[in-house]
């Protein structure tokens, strides 16, 4: 996560962040809404859009 806030917003947030857990959570409920989940966390990586079949 700290990872992706610097490379946005060109700030460290501090590893206690939530933001971007906060995001991630938003666009779930927006893209997966109804439908297989496409967000998906990369454990040890980040995240991952997949397509859904």
């Amino acid at each position: 996560a700290g990872a992706i806030l610097a490379s946005v917003w060109g700030m460290d947030f501090g590893a206690s962040s939530n933001l971007v857990d906060m995001y991630v959570s938003y666009l779930r409920k927006k893209l997966d809404a109804g439908r297989e989940p496409m967000l998906q966390t990369v454990r040890g990586a980040g995240y991952v859009l997949r397509p859904t079949s």
